[in-house]
């Protein structure tokens, strides 16, 4: 019997982490009272049953600005090993950065979501970042930070600087799973980007001799360059909505993936050898690292769709100002014809 509610939990845990994961990018949820970091703290620390922690992490989910309903089925799943822990350490920073990025590692399918960045790099970009977290802690952005530096019930006033050595509680490796996938998406986001090429102008008619002709270039430059700068910013703007769409995709990747991986090193020993129940969880486990996968491919393929659309409108707004700047100069220089050459 108890082999067979372990399985139940495992399943119930990592089937979550199937479901799409959808970060909004806007403010916490509005109310009419601002939802407090040390609040939402504290609620988490007082809670002491299954329902009172689903209260205390939809308070949380608002404040971080996690809006999706199926995001929250995902993330409410570290409810019961919070509660079943008691709130006491599931280990240090260190070790459970570095497990996080040894299940990740181990699999081919997510090696390539392991950060580049050391446990000691990473703790260094958290802690550069509290000091700023503290000063407004009840944004979206801030409060990750101030909740992954502190136990739950336990918010200090000023930034602290955590350390290796450092003892976390099961919020706050689920936490960690929301930072993790903002620091990968910030150093990796761009990688798959494709560079847009601009391809050089020709055809451009020859420059003739006279103050004219000179006066006819130098208008027909001042439109070229007018089409350039404005190819230049339409390309900077279909860049940064491309980022903006794919970032989401890429933060649900990481965090699916991440999570999965935490859970799967989190409950594994709790199987007890059972050959079952461990057979259970890397289904769970594989099943997950599937759904993102084609998550991940389905939401680019959209993304570089939208993007490549935009692409070649840019390039064909660029060639018809072009165009009219070429008309421009050959009306010009057929003036200066008409006039004996200038």
């Amino acid at each position: 019997m108890r082999h067979r509610s372990c399985r139940s939990l495992i399943v119930a845990v990592l089937a979550g982490l199937v479901l799409a994961v959808v970060w909004a990018c806007g403010g916490a949820t509005s109310g009419p009272k601002p939802i407090l970091v040390r609040d939402v703290s504290e609620a988490i620390a007082r809670a002491t049953t299954r329902a009172e922690m689903e209260r205390a992490f939809g308070r949380l989910f608002d404040l971080v600005g996690i809006a999706d309903g199926q995001a929250r089925t995902t993330l409410m799943q570290f409810a019961q090993p919070h509660l079943d822990s008691g709130g006491v350490d599931h280990g240090t920073f260190r070790e459970s950065y570095e497990a996080l990025l040894s299940r990740l590692a181990a699999d081919p399918r997510t090696a390539g979501y392991v950060l580049d960045l050391t446990a000691e790099q990473f703790l260094a970009t958290v802690n550069g970042r509290l000091a700023a977290a503290y000063a407004d802690p009840n944004t979206p952005q801030n409060a990750v930070y101030v909740l992954l530096s502190s136990r739950p019930g336990h918010v200090p006033y000023a930034a602290p600087q955590m350390t290796l050595d450092e003892g976390v509680t099961v919020v706050q490796v689920m936490v960690m799973l929301v930072v993790y996938g903002n620091v990968w998406t910030e150093r990796n986001g761009d990688s798959i980007v494709p560079s847009p090429v601009l391809a050089s102008a020709k055809g451009l008619p020859a420059r003739p001799a006279g103050p004219c002709q000179d006066a006819c270039q130098a208008t027909f430059a001042g439109c070229d360059q007018s089409c350039g700068n404005a190819f230049s910013l339409a390309m900077q703007q279909t860049l940064a909505g491309f980022r903006e769409q794919i970032r989401p995709i890429l933060i649900n990747v990481v965090v699916i993936v991440s999570g999965a991986a935490s859970i799967y090193s989190m409950l594994y020993l709790g199987c007890h050898g059972d050959a079952a129940c461990q057979q259970t969880l890397v289904d769970a486990k594989n099943a997950s690292i599937a759904y993102a996968q084609q998550h991940l491919a389905e939401g680019l393929a959209q993304a570089n769709l939208v993007y490549a659309g935009q692409v070649v409108r840019n390039r064909d707004a660029f060639q018809s100002c072009r165009t009219g700047c070429n008309q421009a100069l050959a009306v010009c220089l057929e003036g200066c014809h008409n006039q004996g050459g200038g």
